[in-house]
């Protein structure tokens, strides 16, 4: 950045040479040759002034007052500017205007006449309403003139040009070249004959009169006449449009001028559009966002928390060394290690410190896992005494102990989404080289700074400290996120910024991700001096950080997902060794076990599980909180929304056949996981085969598939296949269900899921169904058999359904395509209920109060409504039926606390052979015992087992699930009970 004293001296020069040109033109007189001469020369120092202006501010910003370069005297400059421009163009138009006046001239040049005073053209604004008559007379005196050149003309124009139409030319350059675009720009964005009628037919429908006749004739003779000049075909047509388009909502006028290109669109065409719109809202239905609950009195411990789990080298917080009083901890002391182990245990037991961390607590105490890598002791590997057990060569080199476990069950449908998984290195002694990259951050002004990075394929997340992203003033968004490390260790983050890398070489490398704030991530790296040779044996590669043996300070790391896509498939990509050598876009990056020469730390990583008793406690309790939609709407619902009605149809039988609703800018046939998802199959039958019972239901599950041709064999193969598992759930008809993940992820950390749009939330809240359900004297209940399976997907988009499946291990791998909508898929919701409301919305009209229901008392596939008598309950049962089956959707379970309203359907489409007189059956309605007979709901809970841990107590009273808030004594005083848990910690 340039010096106060460059900034002033740069000053005074343009003020010099604009001074002596504005004494050139005081003299007057100059040709018009002379006069273009000045322009362009005014032009060059006019830009030199903008630059110096921009300059100045730009130095100014962060300095003291008594340290500023003035501006103040910056307003002389554009006076002279404007002297020297508005005298040369007075000096070109009086000449152009005397060579008009002379061509053709004979026997008129001598003829005298009265003196008329000279037409001055008016300033436009942008205004529409003085289009026509600038441009009128711009055309006569300027456009039209063959004796004024282009780049004349152009200055004309900016001359003559303000506010908004002053923007529209002034960034074209003065110069011949550039005219006619100035001029057609210009003409482009105001001579617009719609909005010129549109701003006369507005003007006449709001005029007021305020007793002015003056006032009036004006208006009303200037816009007839301006409407009368305009020549429409049909006045009367597009005055019934602009009156029709005003009465429209701004989303409705924004699609339709989207769609539509005519100039003068026709009323029948905005009619059209709004009809096209009309059929998906029909019913008064509205699609709304899902709506966060409001906070309850009572809240959880913030339960919308994420956890994410990193590798953390060793902490910041460091205790001094007990041996030598240095900053690091004692077992890594050198001069600690060089004693004797009898004279170490001396020293730790005169110090009276844990025989196992170290810690200031006695061993009893010691909350750390790690024995004795020698005889598995709990004591220190450096306290262990040779005669305790048989020597161990000094020389070996204990290997790092890396266990992992994981579980998923096969039948249990209180299942955690993420699979329990550990890793945990023992300290070794030698070295561990991290992975680092030297590359270049673009800060919020676009400028490049040197950054260091942690290359770290065991994170979830990518961090950065909050130190480097208020450096480049990035801009924090979004909620805290609980980060996990070592022993549990928890960080907060402070939100998340976007990060721009680009690597040293060229041409650059780029990669965007996002990243958590956090304070600190680790300290310097690497953790030891290494060996000059280890640099020199790598020295000739393109390295990602050509100073990675030396210690340098981490401000970003970059989990799992950006070492997934900076790998790059170029060969050779990978040197194996002591340590590696790996490929990257961003240069070779060298990690793994070195030999060092002063150890100073190690670093250790450990995974945990997030259990399904925090999902349970949230939903419990946010189960009685009422939900108010949402004000904003999501633009990912709107393309879903607008997806669906531009791609849904219809076949011959009346069924609905879907698209699936990609995201903008995705290609799911990138997606890549055939291995992944065979190895799925085979875990999924060695499983089977430890259960003959459910391989027998979930085959016959899959036939059953096959046979109704809602599984066929694939087309060709796909990229990308659906694993899928069993469920089982005793409470409902259908014991077994296979559920379809698609929320697998492929080679590049990608899931079908994260491709589809999941749509609006379009379902009505539980308690108001059930609310409804409870006014009517006759209730009424049933649910569509197979709703997913009675929706097509479009053939194009089956090759993203494919499954892997055989009877069984000796049969072949066979590949299959699934012909309906998918459980498990982020779109299957949606689309299900999305296609409820436009069954309603085009049948609806021959079956008026079926479709009210369908809209307002279905839950997802179950039915809960009911009528006031007996014969309208069974009308509307029929109506209902035959509009279900006009979408090939087939009503099955039908119950009703009336056995007479079901009396003339077959005990088969029933949910229960309902005996009124003797006993006393039990329904499930959305998860509510509901005793038909009596025409009331019953509570159940079942008997507390095992032992009244605090886990255990948590997880039995969020069970308790109670919608309409019918037990809420009781759910508060289980809710003031978990509290009281929660403080004693």
């Amino acid at each position: 950045m340039a010096s106060k004293k460059i900034l002033t001296i740069r000053k005074e020069d343009l003020f010099k040479e604009l001074t002596a040109l504005s004494k050139k033109v005081r003299q007057c007189d100059f040709s018009i040759i002379v006069a273009k001469t000045y322009l362009r020369r005014m032009d060059t120092l006019e830009a030199s002034f903008r630059a110096l202006n921009v300059d100045i501010i730009t130095y100014n910003v962060d300095k003291d007052k008594a340290d500023i370069v003035n501006i103040n005297d910056l307003e002389a400059f554009i006076e002279l500017i404007d002297f020297i421009n508005k005298n040369c163009l007075t000096v070109i138009e009086n000449g152009a205007s005397n060579v008009v006046a002379t061509v053709g001239a004979t026997a008129t040049v001598n003829t005298k006449g009265p003196s008329l005073q000279k037409i001055q053209i008016p300033i436009f604004d942008g205004a529409i309403e003085k289009w026509e008559n600038f441009i009128s007379l711009f055309d006569s005196l300027v456009h039209n003139q063959e004796g004024i050149d282009d780049a004349t003309k152009l200055q004309y124009l900016r001359l003559y040009t303000a506010k908004e139409a002053h923007a529209t030319v002034s960034r074209f350059i003065l110069q011949d070249s550039n005219y006619a675009p100035a001029y057609d720009a210009l003409k482009k964005r105001y001579a617009n004959n719609r909005r010129i009628a549109a701003f006369h037919i507005q003007r006449l429908v709001k005029f007021v009169n305020k007793g002015d006749l003056l006032h009036y004739l004006e208006v009303h003779r200037t816009s007839t006449s301006a409407l009368a000049n305009l020549q429409l075909n049909d006045l009367a047509d597009f005055i019934l449009f602009q009156i029709a388009y005003n009465n429209c909502d701004p989303k409705i006028k924004a699609s339709f001028d989207n769609e539509n290109a005519s100039e003068l669109p026709k009323l029948i065409e905005l009619l059209d559009h709004v009809e096209k719109r009309a059929r998906s809202h029909e019913m008064d239905v509205k699609c709304v966002l899902p709506t966060q609950s409001k906070t309850a009195f009572f809240a959880p411990p913030k339960p919308n928390q994420s956890r994410t789990h990193i590798t953390q080298a060793r902490t910041s917080s460091q205790p001094k060394c007990r041996y030598c009083n240095a900053d690091h901890q004692t077992f890594h002391c050198q001069q600690f290690r060089e004693l004797s182990p009898a004279d170490r245990t001396n020293f730790i037991k005169s110090s009276h410190a844990c025989f196992n961390c170290f810690g200031s607590h006695e061993v009893k105490d010691c909350k750390s896992k790690v024995l004795c890598r020698i005889c598995n002791r709990a004591h220190h590997s450096l306290l262990h005494l040779p005669t305790a057990v048989p020597t161990v060569p000094s020389t070996a080199s204990p290997p790092a102990i890396s266990t992992t476990s994981s579980s998923t069950p096969l039948t249990s449908t209180d299942t955690a989404q993420e699979r329990p998984a550990a890793v945990m290195s023992c300290v070794s002694t030698n070295q561990v080289l991290l992975a680092t990259i030297l590359c270049k951050i673009q800060d919020s002004f676009g400028n490049l700074h040197d950054v260091c990075a942690l290359l770290d394929s065991a994170s979830q997340r990518c961090l950065v400290t909050s130190k480097l992203a208020n450096r480049l003033g990035l801009q924090c968004k979004g909620e805290a996120r609980c980060i996990l490390g070592v022993s549990g260790r928890e960080s907060t983050s402070q939100g998340s910024v976007q990060l721009r890398l680009q690597s040293r070489f060229k041409p650059p490398a780029i990669y965007v991700t996002e990243a958590s704030v956090l304070p600190h991530i680790c300290d310097d790296l690497p953790t030891a001096e290494l060996s000059p040779d280890l640099y020199r044996k790598f020295s000739q590669l393109p390295l990602a950080d050509n100073q990675f043996h030396r210690q340098k300070k981490i401000d970003i790391l970059l989990g799992a997902d950006a070492h997934a896509n900076l790998l790059t498939e170029e060969t050779p990509n990978l040197i194996p060794g002591q340590p590696t050598a790996q490929r990257t876009k961003f240069g070779w990056v060298i990690f793994g076990a070195t030999p060092e020469l002063k150890p100073l730390c190690s670093a250790t990583a450990m995974l945990i599980r997030s259990h399904p008793l925090e999902s349970t406690l949230t939903r419990f309790w946010e189960i009685e909180q009422v939900s108010m939609p949402s004000a904003q709407t999501n633009p990912e619902d709107v393309i879903a929304e607008e997806h669906y009605i531009n791609t849904h149809t219809r076949d011959s039988e009346g069924r609905y056949v879907l698209r699936l609703p990609f995201r903008p800018g995705t290609n799911p046939k990138e997606l890549s996981n055939r291995s992944a998802a065979e190895k799925c199959l085979r875990s999924l039958e060695r499983r089977l085969g430890r259960q003959p019972q459910v391989k027998l239901l979930y085959s016959a599950f899959m036939q059953e598939f096959i046979e109704m041709k809602h599984m066929q064999l694939g087309v060709s193969p796909s990229s990308y296949v659906l694993p899928h598992h069993c469920v089982m759930k005793e409470s409902t008809s259908t014991k077994l269900r296979c559920v379809f993940n698609a929320s697998a992820k492929d080679v590049t950390g990608t899931s079908l899921n994260q491709l589809l749009l999941p749509g609006p939330k379009l379902q009505a809240d539980i308690s108001d169904i059930l609310i409804r359900f409870r006014f009517h004297n006759v209730a009424l209940c049933s649910d569509i058999k197979m709703m997913f399976r009675q929706l097509a997907i479009h053939p194009e988009d089956r090759q993203h359904q494919h499954v892997f499946w055989r009877e069984s291990p000796e049969h072949t791998l066979q590949e299959y395509e699934i012909t309906r909508v998918v459980y498990g898929m982020a779109s299957s919701s949606f689309l299900a209920q999305r296609t409820l409301r436009q069954l309603a919305a085009d049948e609806g009209h021959r079956f008026p109060n079926a479709a009210i229901a369908l809209v307002r008392d279905f839950y997802m596939d179950d039915y809960v409504g009911g009528s006031s008598s007996i014969a309208e309950a069974k009308q509307l049962r029929k109506e209902l039926t035959e509009l279900l089956d006009a979408g090939c959707m087939p009503l099955r379970k039908w119950s009703s606390s009336n056995p007479r309203v079901l009396d003339d359907i077959p005990d088969s489409h029933k949910e229960v052979p309902l005996e009124f007189s003797t006993g006393d059956p039990m329904l499930k309605i959305l998860g509510l015992c509901y005793l038909p007979q009596e025409d009331a709901f019953s509570y159940r809970l079942k008997p507390f087992e095992g032992p009244a841990t605090k886990r255990s107590v948590l997880g039995y009273v969020s069970r308790c699930y109670d919608p309409l808030g019918l037990l809420c004594g009781v759910i508060c005083r289980a809710k003031q009970f978990i509290q009281s848990l929660w403080l004693l910690r």
